[in-house]
């Protein structure tokens, strides 16, 4: 099918002439799936449609989505859309925390329009309510069913086509407002840089972030590619059935952060791959956090001799607030490519030394956390730009702050930040990330505002971590470095694992970051202590006002050779 008679005129467009031939496969636990052709998802979404329009739904209404992965999400979801409702899903309570953790997802949607209306699971519903009730809001749930309806009315959207929820790593999550034409050019953008074999892929991507719902929900369904969906728990549980899935279909393309990578090589049996065939799988997409190049190549290797082909894997770059992708991949007939680039703090404005390029590939490189993974070309029709501090564009090769002007930018969040280090202006996206243009590629380093500013050079904090992850053999996730200059400039680092028998490569990897301008600190926390968001990346900014306020437990104070630990000594933790 030809890529603009696939992605049509609306997202919603297949509704009306649903493949009887494709449909969408879910997971359904213990290595079984069930699977739905297009046209009974249509009529499901039509189903759904009918019953939002009869208890009042109007178009421009905005309507909390809090579903599992399944049909009934995809029906409410659609459902909404067809209403010319204003869909925004909303993390599932297991992600969150907190008491009334729905309050201030509720807040920030009733800044744009005060919801009357929830579309919850039962099981999920008296903690939805519960969320209202705190933010002062009074809802009805409807709950979905599998409700069908043959026709219904189209209703033209007025406002926003969905409200998106950023992760929270930039501060607290914040609900960005897309319209229906930057959706749907959003969407044709990335459905003609993928491989449209009629086949999507196996996502376990949740729908409340970007990454899983524009990118393997709207452009699969929008094009009616057989495609294939779980939940992410059942991932974390069984990342052999997410593989099996590959193995045996032709699906095309995989998309999948940095972590999930590490657990599929961590978790899965060699001796399950037997039988299996990947050389179908054509574009493997990673993103959403530092993409470590070992990792990529651990996972390359332990699928070649079952087909894989490594030189499919594309890190890229995006976020909610440019509906989903900003670049992605080289330019055609070229490898992705990683840049091995000296640690320690870095100045804005100032070129990017690199010490030697190479393309990704299966063999591991040395000192991992000094290599930088290119995140490819910006995708068409959007213009990336670096600048200095103050605005001024600066020649390839120098660091600065990332900027987009694209045709599927976001139109702002509902509840403006002024000093929030994203922003729009003039019709550009001022990212707060900062980053360097090579050979045309986009390379990023970390955020603006975690960094720890000193006279030197900037210390990124997703550097710091990577080196000291590396050196000391834990996951990434096991640790989180973060900042300020209040009352004195201080690095502040924070370990799930005694640190202890580490301070001395702990002191070792700050001082050649801050060269002993910054106090150091230590603080051991228990892991639901640790500050993330709903994907897990870290919430730094968080994390140092929790330490401000002594929030966390006993820290860890020294200075160069000094040894005094109050943190109790227990086990090493391994990797």
């Amino acid at each position: 099918m030809a890529i603009a008679r696939a992605f049509g005129a609306r997202v919603t467009d297949w509704i009306d002439e649903p493949r009887a031939d494709h449909g969408i496969r879910f997971y359904q636990g213990e290595g079984t799936w069930q699977r739905f052709g297009y046209p009974e998802l249509a009529d499901r979404v039509r189903g759904a449609a009918a019953r939002f329009q009869e208890a009042g739904v109007a178009p421009g209404e905005v309507v909390p989505v809090v579903l599992p992965t399944g049909p009934e999400l995809v029906a409410a979801f659609y459902g909404l859309l067809l209403s010319g409702a204003v869909p925004s899903v909303l993390p599932l309570p297991w992600a969150l925390s907190g008491h009334a953790p729905y309050a201030p997802y509720l807040t920030d949607l009733a800044a744009y329009r005060t919801p009357r209306f929830v579309a919850a699971s039962e099981e999920y519903a008296p903690e939805v309510m519960a969320g209202a009730r705190a933010a002062g809001l009074d809802v009805v749930n409807l709950a979905p069913g599998a409700r069908t309806a043959q026709r219904v009315r189209r209703m033209a959207p007025q406002g926003p086509a969905v409200l998106q929820f950023t992760s929270g790593s930039r501060g607290r999550p914040r609900a960005v407002a897309v319209g229906p034409e930057a959706l749907r050019t959003h969407v044709r953008m990335l459905g003609s840089v993928l491989p449209d074999t009629g086949w999507g892929g196996v996502s376990w991507l949740p729908m409340y972030h970007d990454m899983g719902l524009v990118g393997n929900l709207l452009v699969p369904v929008t094009a009616q590619w057989e495609h294939a969906l779980m939940r992410p728990e059942s991932f974390v549980m069984e990342p052999a059935a997410w593989l099996g899935e590959y193995g045996r279909n032709p699906y095309p393309i995989m998309t999948m952060p940095n972590f999930g990578f590490a657990r599929v090589c961590s978790n899965v049996r060699p001796d399950s791959l037997a039988g299996l065939d990947f050389s179908r799988v054509r574009a493997v997409l990673t993103g959403a956090e530092r993409v470590d190049p070992a990792v990529l190549a651990r996972f390359s290797r332990f699928l070649e001799p079952y087909g894989f082909d490594h030189t499919t894997v594309l890190p890229c770059y995006g976020m909610a607030e440019t509906t989903l992708a900003v670049t992605a991949g080289p330019a055609a007939g070229l490898r992705p490519v990683m840049a091995k680039v000296p640690a320690g703090a870095k100045a804005v404005g100032q070129p990017v030394r690199v010490g030697a390029e190479h393309p990704l590939g299966l063999d591991e490189p040395v000192n991992p956390w000094l290599w930088y993974a290119s995140c490819g070309r910006p995708l068409e029709g959007i213009e990336v730009r670096v600048t200095d501090r103050d605005g001024h564009e600066l020649p390839e090769g120098a660091l600065g702050e990332i900027r987009v002007a694209s045709p599927s930018l976001g139109q702002g969040y509902t509840v403006p930040e002024a000093a929030g280090s994203t922003r729009w202006a003039d019709g550009v996206l001022h990212t707060g990330d900062a980053g360097f243009v090579r050979g045309g590629e986009l390379y990023v380093v970390g955020r603006l505002g975690d960094a720890l500013d000193l006279e030197h050079g900037s210390v990124f904090m997703e550097e710091l971590e990577a080196q000291l992850a590396g050196r000391i053999g834990v996951r990434p996730h096991r640790l989180m470095a973060t900042g300020g200059a209040d009352p004195g400039p201080t690095l502040l680092v924070l370990t799930t694992f005694d640190p202890v028998p580490h301070l001395p490569v702990i002191e070792a990897v700050a001082e050649s970051f801050t060269h002993g301008r910054a106090a150091l600190k230590v603080v051991r926390v228990g892991r639901p202590d640790m500050p993330v968001t709903t994907s897990g990346k870290p919430r730094r900014s968080t994390a140092w006002i929790r330490h401000l306020k002594g929030e966390f437990g006993k820290a860890e104070v020294f200075s160069p050779g000094e040894r005094t630990a109050t943190v109790p000594h227990r086990r090493n933790p391994g990797a």
